[in-house]
């Protein structure tokens, strides 16, 4: 889902997205500028719940809402049957899920 002004536009017609049955661990490092958040923190847990071949949608448990005027990336690496596998993406949306937040990366 695209914010564009105060219209939605959502992306789910993608004709592959996979749905983890249970979510699958990764780690991120939120990127401000091309610039770690915190940089003394390298990763923060997070899961992946679902990938298409464009993104993925991503639980973490903390807010990223006051940086949402600047352009938010996501370094991304998680391991899948056995090779680890990194990326990068941009935060397009975000949407508070229990007591943590749902991300929708778009990979770049």
């Amino acid at each position: 889902m695209l914010e564009r002004g105060d219209v939605m536009i959502f992306k789910r017609q993608e004709g592959f997205r996979y749905a983890f049955g249970d979510p699958l661990e990764a780690g991120a490092v939120i990127l401000i500028d091309g610039k770690p958040l915190d940089i003394e923190r390298t990763r923060i847990p997070c899961k992946i719940l679902d990938m298409s071949p464009r993104g993925l949608k991503l639980m973490i448990e903390e807010d990223f809402s006051e940086y949402k005027n600047k352009v938010l990336q996501v370094e991304i690496s998680f391991v899948l049957d056995a090779a680890e596998i990194k990326g990068i993406g941009e935060i397009i949306w975000s949407k508070k899920w229990g007591s943590g937040y749902h991300y929708g990366i778009a990979f770049i």
